[in-house]
């Protein structure tokens, strides 16, 4: 993670909900899970690097199919807008899984991250093998 600042989970399509009295510093290595109980997501996000866990429990939204994961680097909302995009340089996603099998089985599809105006990218993914894969920051 190449970011400063609080972090968040969510479940859509309600919005992020920072975690509070967390640190992030570039170079954190982190662990994600998100588990469902059958009426609720349990979404665990631990910081090796700093030493925090982070737990937060949500009830799906109305009508959701409970079919689809994400393994995302997005750019923040702040205030409203999407701000910029942090250099990140190259973020490595390792172990991405859901239901037990490595997201690669499950012929994901790649999320080019554009910028609205222009469609300029902004951030690059690579091909995923064995549920790892590196996203590549281009421009802000």
């Amino acid at each position: 993670m190449a970011a400063s600042g609080p972090s968040a989970g969510e479940v859509l399509p309600a919005s992020e909900s920072a975690y509070s009295g967390v640190t992030v510093k570039g170079g954190d290595k982190f662990t994600a899970t998100v588990t469902y109980s059958g009426s609720t997501f349990a979404m665990t996000l631990a910081d090796s690097t700093e030493g925090w866990t982070k737990t937060t429990t949500h009830a799906g939204s109305s009508g959701f199919k409970n079919a689809s994961a994400e393994v995302v680097a997005e750019a923040p909302e702040v205030g409203g807008s999407v701000a910029s995009l942090a250099n990140f340089g190259t973020v490595n996603f390792t172990g991405a899984k859901a239901n037990g099998s490595n997201l690669d089985t499950y012929s994901p599809n790649e999320i080019v991250m554009t910028k609205s105006s222009s469609s300029a990218v902004r951030a690059q993914p690579g091909s995923i093998s064995g549920g790892s894969f590196s996203d590549v920051w281009k421009a802000n």
